[in-house]
């Protein structure tokens, strides 16, 4: 084969017996995934990814369909962790479930190491079923129903104006955050991610939890990365859709993941460039995965901080919470204090779940220190009339 297959052509043939067709699905860590065979073979289960343009199969996949493999060439591996890489490619003669086929497909034939690391997913054994496979097609995703269906366009839609326009061949759309750098800005619609929302130059954003680094390890194809997490203080928007207070966490390009889309209903249309996010209710809280209080709420520090400088300024400071027992007011500007260094998105999270900080107030500074596993609700009272606060040398 003198040339490789295009990765990011539609299939050469697309066949739907009806107008819709529902595939074989199972939801997998709350990603979509749907059981394909490929080339007569299988079934086997594929990762439904959005954020990914092109199809990629395992190697057992290729070996046992008998796929066709063109020359190893540079492939620029798409989604949230992509990148630039030498990969076999190759070339799947059909694709296909019950009434619904897909013909002359490129692919990419992934390393060992990715299907190793893709084990983190389940038992996903078939491989990755890019965007650019279903291009001829409608496709919903029903999260909460946990369904994926694939429609012939024309036949029944959504209206075009209640459509939201996105960009790229894996859909990027525009968001308003509480960030006043970001304010408004594109992230990528990616059901292959586990996560919420990942987001770039996360320390330009308010939180209400300090920007610590998770305990866990985030899986991607381009490997492992240990993210820093944090509680947004505000909400996310994208169209007729809210998130309130979501839980973010670090990437190397914004993200909305599957954990986010979890109450909705994902319609995409890629001639239009058109998307749906379809439900009677449109305001999420997405659910925390960081320390908790005994009756169950979110375990947080109570103050909002935003990037001032090479320091934070605080905004605000919640009545009661701990941040407020520990003396911190609205104005003061901090710093993490650190072994290793007082940026905050290098912090180390470990039990207990304390953070010090140096604190500038005018011409004071003093160091506040405050732990998650304090078992006092974030409402109570405080206990002392006076900051629980240690001055601290003045710092070069």
């Amino acid at each position: 084969m003198s040339r490789p297959p295009r990765l990011d052509q539609p299939p050469g043939e697309t066949i739907l017996s009806a107008d819709r067709v529902d595939l074989p699905a199972i939801f997998v860590g709350g990603r979509p995934c749907v059981e394909l065979k490929v080339n007569g073979q299988g079934p086997y289960r594929f990762i439904l990814d959005t954020g990914a343009q092109a199809t990629s199969i395992t190697p057992q996949v290729a070996r046992e369909a008998g796929v066709l493999i063109a020359r190893r060439y540079v492939a620029r591996i798409g989604g949230a962790g992509g990148h630039s890489k030498r990969a076999y490619l190759g070339a799947v003669k059909r694709i296909e479930s019950p009434r619904f086929s897909l013909g002359e497909i490129g692919v990419t034939i992934l390393s060992d190491e990715n299907v190793v690391q893709m084990s983190a997913y389940g038992e996903i054994n078939g491989g990755i079923l890019g965007l650019s496979a279903l291009r001829d097609v409608l496709l919903e995703i029903d999260f909460p129903r946990q369904t994926v269906s694939v429609l012939r366009p024309g036949s029944t839609s959504p209206a075009s104006e209640t459509g939201l326009p996105y960009t790229g061949s894996t859909p990027h759309v525009s968001i308003a955050t509480p960030s006043t750098r970001h304010a408004t800005t594109e992230i990528l619609i990616d059901t292959g991610s586990s996560s919420g929302f990942l987001l770039a130059d996360i320390a330009s954003y308010p939180v209400r939890v300090g920007l610590t680094k998770a305990d866990e390890y985030t899986f991607g194809i381009a490997g492992y990365w240990r993210p820093l997490f944090g509680q947004l203080a505000g909400d996310i928007r994208l169209g007729p859709a809210t998130w309130r207070d979501p839980e973010i966490r670090s990437a190397d390009e914004n993200t909305l993941g599957s954990a986010a889309l979890a109450p909705w209903k994902l319609v995409i249309d890629q001639k239009r460039k058109l998307l749906w996010l379809l439900d009677e209710i449109m305001i999420s809280t997405t659910r925390w995965t960081g320390p908790l209080e005994p009756d169950g709420r979110p375990s947080v520090y109570g103050f909002v901080g935003v990037p001032d400088g090479e320091a934070m300024l605080i905004k605000e400071v919640d009545p009661g919470s701990r941040a407020e027992r520990a003396g911190l007011r609205p104005g003061d500007r901090y710093r993490w204090a650190s072994t290793n260094t007082s940026r905050p998105e290098q912090l180390e999270r470990r039990a207990p779940a304390e953070v010090r900080l140096l604190v500038a107030r005018g011409k004071e500074k003093f160091e506040v220190t405050m732990s998650l596993l304090d078992s006092r609700p974030a409402t109570a009272k405080p206990e002392t009339t006076g900051p629980n606060v240690k001055f601290a040398e003045e710092q070069n």
